[in-house]
């Protein structure tokens, strides 16, 4: 679904090439999300050592409708037991 996200914010004007982009949208991944990704000590540090204040998706995406860009941030989760499944984004 991660995949998926990032397509569809690619379509919709939201361009996530590399970490620091992805963190610029997404904000540093929670401690708990961290755990659920299995990070290593150095990916933590890389999350860690990026300056970020993330961006509201909503003012990136002003044209794009509210559903699409709740759509959007559940697709894009850090934490993959937090993401949206197949089933709830086809019934989004």
């Amino acid at each position: 679904m991660y995949s998926a996200g990032c397509i569809l914010g690619e379509m919709s004007g939201v361009l996530l090439p590399d970490l620091v982009s992805r963190v610029a949208y997404l904000g540093r991944p929670s401690a708990e999300d961290e755990s659920a990704l299995n990070l290593t000590n150095t990916e933590k540090h890389c999350f860690r050592s990026i300056s970020a204040h993330p961006k509201e998706l909503r003012e990136l995406l002003p044209a794009i409708p509210e559903a699409a860009v709740d759509l959007l941030k559940k697709m894009l989760s850090w934490n993959p037991s937090k993401r949206i499944t197949a089933v709830e984004a086809l019934n989004h």
